[in-house]
């Protein structure tokens, strides 16, 4: 009994249930961080895509924002217990296609 009931407890590593990491441009402007800020992409939305629009905590209180996925990797230069995971995909507005958000990117460097 004493067995299961550790079991019921126990904790997982962060990575566990890791399908890799993204950027991520909260819609609350941040001029700290211009690229973005870095997430960890849970198992379950292993099949995100640049463009799509995710829900992620920001901030010490955690508070939830939109965004909007920049880029996608399997690795990241960032101690990875210090990587909050994205909360959930975000259904209000349309996804923004991958080729814009290059303009974009392009314009930002180039102004």
């Amino acid at each position: 009994m004493l067995r299961c009931m550790t079991q019921l407890f126990e904790t997982t590593g962060a990575t566990a249930a890791i399908a890799g990491y993204a950027r991520v441009a909260p819609e609350r402007g941040i001029d700290s961080a211009p690229n973005g800020l870095t997430y960890a992409v849970p198992s379950e939305l292993d099949d995100l895509r640049i463009g799509q629009r995710v829900t992620v905590p920001l901030g010490r209180h955690d508070r939830r924002v939109s965004g909007v996925v920049v880029e996608r990797s399997e690795t990241t230069e960032i101690d990875a217990d210090s990587v909050k995971p994205i909360l959930a995909r975000d259904p209000r507005g349309p996804a923004v296609p991958a080729d814009l958000i290059d303009l974009a990117r392009w314009m930002a460097n180039y102004y």
